[in-house]
């Protein structure tokens, strides 16, 4: 019964919602026929849980998480290998911290300023106060007849207000949960935010109410209330629209936003209305429902009904950017918060996802998915790190950002060629062909250390970690001493460039190809061990992880398996007719060889082809071994991270990453996976 539906789902949303073929995503496309495949195996259990990870991945990139749930909770739990864990981890990339009882959801929350403790306004009327981070119940605040909309805490966290559709404004005293002013008679409506003013003697709250002389016969309004006594300070009569959002400057200003997609700057002082942005438009509807401003008071952001984020000069109203694009949000924004530093900006709404960019370039930091309903809230911690979210699924999540599923940044504009991996892990080598070599700390992304203004084609590590081996376009192979930074020429042997460098560190030797040679150079004696004349141009070289083996891989797709004692010839290999990177497994048992658009799997003990894996629909340089040997990984140019089940040799999960020049790949460890460009930019990938 539930392939009907799910056959039902992707006719609908491809059919109904995209009457135009062009409209069809890849995503759907893959829906389609994952759904059709699942609905074809009915009876036939042996394939079942690759097409639920086809169907998740679709899923996922089209932001359905609740579908991608229902199809990973649905893999046997002694199939829910690396691919699945992978996509997990892309699915809900949060940490639950509560989960509402009884089917009631969490309308909005607030932290405190000190960041200990944490509102939650829910729908069952109530306002719960956590001790925060354990989430620890200090009180349930009960006062309201109805579903709580909006909480806020006074600056100096001695008060709480909240709001709901009951059309009561409450403040309670936080350190007895005391309720101190309920003011349940100046709103007929339901309230939609309040917030107190930077000395707390104000509060804020906009909401809405009916004049059967007007047409069309509501109108919205902000008022501001005496937090002391309830009464009302300041009332200004707005648009037909319900007011949905308020904000205050430090200069006893508030910004006002409404449902008919207009912004207000409103002296306090002199009544006056400064500036006053309009998009409405009277044949199509718009509204904002979030509005936040700047750390520094400079800008304003507010989002709303068209799925942008829009930044406003806060002095005069003028829009400064506008945010959305591919990578925006499909559906209404709910929210936004900027961070504590004003670094970042973070938007959520009906999309299910959280953006987080970059409010002067709009570059998207982070997409973060695990809600299940509409995002109703964000807040960040006071060190700017984390995020705290709410929603009409019922639940309180955290997002740390030093933990998410994916992160990118920059390192180089042409490059780089190899990501050769340090002993312990923790670090890469970035050869590019810029003139900048520089390690790159792998947890954080940040350069932990430049040697100096050299482009690079290839690198190895020493396994003792302190010494690195690079060498370029020059022909030139330099040693690197990790621990003092010097650097010395090693040798300058070859004529062209060299494409391939490997240590072999048992009997103290450097190995290096280029200009059809293979030079071994003994760091000891500071001479050459061997210069070995080869047939073909040589463009890879490795030693396996038990030093048994060299292996060069040619340009033609000719491989070489060398003896390390004495540098014969083991075994003459012939993948293909061009091949562009080699790999072997941890265990030192098994040669992955990308040949043109095939991996070739090779079992080394007896040299026989295993697999032929086709699937990439463009070559790449990318492949690597799982931790355990039970995986490999893949990349090239079609956009494509694969996993492959080397017991089965089938492709399990390919992954879209929509980066062209897609490059290499390494695995970390069995959590973490790298991934490169050929224009510099890194994906770490958690899991």
């Amino acid at each position: 019964m539930y392939h009907f539906f799910l056959l039902y789902f992707i006719f609908h949303y491809i059919i109904v919602k995209n009457t135009r073929m062009k409209n069809v995503s890849l995503p759907f496309i893959l829906l389609l026929f994952a759904s059709i495949a699942l609905f074809s195996q009915t009876e036939n259990q042996d394939n079942i849980s690759d097409l639920r990870l086809v169907a998740a991945e679709a899923l996922i990139k089209l932001g359905r998480t609740s579908e991608a749930t229902y199809q990973l909770n649905a893999v046997r739990k002694d199939e829910r290998n690396y691919p699945w864990k992978f996509l997990s981890a892309a699915n809900d990339q949060s940490i639950k911290l509560f989960t509402a009882n009884n089917n009631f959801v969490i309308n909005d929350i607030k932290l405190s300023n000190s960041g200990k403790l944490l509102a939650a306004a829910a729908s069952d009327s109530t306002i719960c106060i956590f001790d925060y981070p354990s989430m620890d119940t200090v009180y349930v605040l009960k006062g309201h007849k109805s579903s709580v909309s909006t909480v806020a805490f006074s600056v100096d966290d001695k008060f709480v207000a909240s709001g709901g559709r009951d059309h009561r404004v409450i403040i309670w005293k936080i350190a007895d949960g005391t309720m101190i002013l309920n003011n349940d008679s100046s709103f007929s409506q339901g309230i939609y935010q309040l917030r107190f003013s930077p000395d707390s003697k104000t509060l804020g709250v906009v909401s809405w109410e009916r004049n059967k002389k007007r047409e069309p016969g509501i109108f919205g309004y902000a008022k501001f209330l005496d937090t002391e006594t309830g009464a009302t300070k300041k009332h200004f009569e707005l648009d037909n629209h319900p007011a949905s959002c308020v904000t205050f400057s430090k200069e006893n200003i508030a910004f006002v936003a409404s449902w008919g997609e207009i912004i207000y700057k409103i002296k306090l002082d002199t009544d006056e209305i400064d500036w006053r942005f309009d998009l409405s438009d009277p044949e199509s509807y718009n509204a904002f429902y979030g509005l936040e401003l700047s750390p520094d008071g400079k800008t304003l952001a507010a989002t709303g009904a068209d799925f942008k984020l829009r930044l406003f000069d806060a002095s005069d109203g003028k829009e400064t950017h506008i945010f959305d694009g591919c990578d925006g949000h499909g559906k209404p924004v709910k929210t936004v918060i900027y961070a504590p530093d004003g670094k970042m900006i973070a938007t959520a709404g009906e999309d299910l996802a959280i953006i987080i960019r970059d409010p002067m370039s709009g570059e998207t930091l982070f997409r973060l998915t695990g809600h299940t309903a509409t995002i109703s809230q964000l807040q960040w911690t006071p060190d700017g790190k984390a995020l705290l979210s709410c929603a009409n699924d019922g639940s309180i999540r955290l997002w740390k950002l030093d933990e998410t599923f994916q992160k990118s940044f920059e390192i180089c504009n042409y490059g780089p060629w190899q990501t050769p991996l340090s002993p312990e892990r923790k670090f890469f080598v970035a050869p590019c062909s810029d003139t900048l070599l520089q390690i790159i700390d792998i947890e954080h992304g940040e350069v932990e250390k430049t040697l100096g203004n050299y482009s690079g084609l290839c690198a190895a590590y020493r396994k003792d970690g302190k010494i690195l081996y690079t060498a370029s376009f020059d022909g030139i192979v330099r040693k690197w001493n990790l621990v003092t930074g010097e650097m010395q020429v090693l040798h300058k042997e070859h004529s062209a460039r060299v494409d391939g460098i490997a240590s072999l560190s048992s009997s103290n030797m450097v190995l290096s190809v280029g200009d059809n040679r293979l030079i071994a150079w003994n760091e000891s004696s500071n001479a050459a061990e061997a210069i070995i004349q080869l047939t073909n141009t040589p463009f890879r070289i490795l030693v396996s992880p038990d030093e048994k083996y060299i292996i060069i891989g040619f340009s033609n797709g000719n491989i070489s398996i060398l003896n390390t004692k004495d540098f014969s010839v083991a075994k003459e290999l012939h993948s293909g007719n061009s091949l562009q990177e080699i790999a072997v497994s941890n265990d030192a048992n098994k040669l992955a060889v990308f040949s043109g658009k095939e991996i070739h799997i090779i079992e080394l003990s007896g040299f026989t082809t295993l697999f032929k894996l086709g699937g990439h629909s463009k070559s790449g340089y990318g492949i690597d071994f799982s931790p355990d040997g039970s995986h490999l990984i893949s990349c090239s140019s079609d956009q494509l991270l694969k996993f492959w089940d080397l017991s089965t040799g089938k492709c399990v999960l390919s992954y879209h990453i929509p980066q062209s020049g897609l490059y290499n790949c390494k695995w970390i460890d069995k959590q973490h996976i790298v991934t490169s460009t050929s224009q510099g930019k890194i994906y770490k990938f958690s899991f």
